[in-house]
């Protein structure tokens, strides 16, 4: 697992590179403030979901936090 600052995906997002953004947030969390082009998957169907996405796909998990994001990380794993 690797952890990835708002600065680096900033610069990630400007340079329009291919990545999946996944929000694991609550709908009210979104609500409040939400990244564009990010995905919303609530952390309770990521279990389902994730199976849209190829294994060699590059997966940025974010949450409010980073306790959430960094339990989807290690069950990715």
């Amino acid at each position: 697992m690797n952890t990835i600052t708002v600065k680096e995906l900033n610069k990630k997002i400007l340079s329009k590179e291919q990545f999946f953004l996944i929000d694991i947030r609550e709908p009210y969390e979104r609500n409040i403030t939400k990244i564009n082009h990010s995905i919303h998957i609530p952390m309770i169907d990521i279990p389902q979901a994730i199976k849209k996405f190829n294994k060699n796909d590059e997966l940025i998990i974010m949450c409010r936090s980073g306790i959430r994001s960094e339990i989807i990380c290690n069950y990715l794993e």
